[in-house]
């Protein structure tokens, strides 16, 4: 297969992904109860909103989102936002609760888990991924 043809197989795969991360259902972290989310590989969208703020993924889905996200142990998107907004676990914790949801889709493997990750990001350009100049800050 020549490198045009792995692109276009590529994007297609990627596409195909985007199209069914977005048709998976939203639920509000806190509506959600660890037996929902599969342990599965896969890719995860969050919300503040209606607007999607940060893509992930992992090899666990339902580790990474109960524990990671939800503070129990350190996230980029939980010590951005805290850092950078809400300057207490408390408060972001809060807002993840009341504010917040997620999309996520498993996948076959945690190799098309990371790639399906970069492809929405790229395509998405999510703040707390680097996709916007709105988020930025002093170091």
């Amino acid at each position: 297969m020549n490198v045009r043809s792995r692109i276009k197989s590529g994007v297609r795969v990627g596409r195909n992904g985007l199209i069914n991360l977005l048709n998976e259902p939203r639920v509000q972290f806190g509506k959600l109860t660890p037996d929902v989310i599969p342990k599965a590989p896969g890719v995860y969208l969050v919300y503040e909103g209606d607007e999607p703020v940060y893509v992930g993924s992992s090899k666990n889905l339902r580790r990474r989102v109960r524990y990671q996200l939800l503070g129990a142990r350190k996230h980029y998107l939980a010590t951005q936002m805290i850092r950078y907004r809400f300057h207490s676990k408390h408060k972001f914790q809060v807002h993840l609760m009341t504010q917040c949801s997620v999309r996520y889709m498993d996948t076959e493997g945690a190799d098309e888990a990371k790639w399906l990750e970069k492809f929405v990001a790229g395509v998405i350009r999510p703040i707390y991924n680097g996709g916007s100049k709105a988020f930025q800050y002093d170091k």
